[in-house]
């Protein structure tokens, strides 16, 4: 579905992000982690075709990404970046209505979609009020609920759960890791070590700006790599509840 092959992002003589290679598969949920600054939200922002590599390929579908109208695009992949819309004087579902642009089918189906995208993130009772009137939290609910709406294969999103509380943040990442049953794929950028855990068939773990592990939880998680990556010592024990591992910060006292 996609494929990053050796993608760099430099600022000058800086590497953001080196030569990462990545292959995304239908049906599979991918987590992207690591430190502030490790270069997640720029490797994303390549991934979905918002940055050109200053080195590298970015293929969707066989085809290179940069070479894609943007149209086209849109059409493939639904991109979250870290802060989409701000002070906006439209409703809630305009801004949701937004996502089927890329197709200017205008039909009922278009309608349907909508409404679906709105339950599925929780803002229907939402769907009149102006967006920016929204808190926060309400305000990434609907952008959630924009990108449902767009109804592609892949998506791409850069902290989801950011600002909202534990059970709107376990009801987006349940929607998305549910999508990933069919066709569609989904690779986000997870501050939240857990909730990474909890929904991905893969993590990737980064730290300045390389590709430190990929794998599945249990097999690239553990007390080593986190502590050395994060800076902080960390305890990596099975979790109690569900299969997989659970995350835990270890004192400094």
């Amino acid at each position: 579905m996609l494929s990053a092959d050796r993608i760099t992002y430099r600022i000058g003589e800086t590497s953001v992000v080196a030569e990462t290679s990545l292959e995304v598969y239908a049906g599979e949920f991918i987590a992207v982690v690591g430190p502030n600054g490790a270069g997640k939200t720029t490797l994303l922002a390549m991934l979905a075709g918002e940055l050109s590599p200053t080195s590298g390929t970015v293929f969707l579908e066989g085809e290179p990404l940069g070479e894609l109208p943007l149209a086209e695009r849109a059409r493939r992949r639904a991109y979250l970046p870290p802060s989409q819309l701000n002070e906006m004087a439209f409703t809630v579902r305009d801004v949701v209505t937004m996502g089927r642009h890329p197709w200017r089918s205008h039909s009922l189906a278009d309608d349907e979609l909508v409404e679906a995208a709105m339950r599925a993130a929780g803002v229907e009772v939402l769907a009149d009020r102006v967006f920016s009137s929204l808190s926060t939290g309400e305000a990434q609910l609907a952008q959630i609920a924009l990108i449902l709406a767009q109804d592609t294969a892949l998506f791409l999103l850069d902290e989801p759960t950011a600002g909202l509380d534990i059970a709107h943040q376990e009801r987006v990442l349940e929607t998305l890791r549910l999508m990933t049953r069919g066709s569609q794929a989904v690779v986000a950028v997870i501050h939240d070590l857990n909730a990474a855990v909890s929904v991905a068939n893969r993590i990737l773990v980064m730290s300045q700006g390389s590709t430190v592990a990929v794998g599945s939880p249990s097999e690239v998680l553990n007390d080593a790599l986190l502590s050395e990556v994060y800076a902080h010592s960390i305890a990596v024990v099975d979790h109690p509840f569900r299969e997989g591992p659970l995350i835990l910060l270890r004192s400094k006292t």
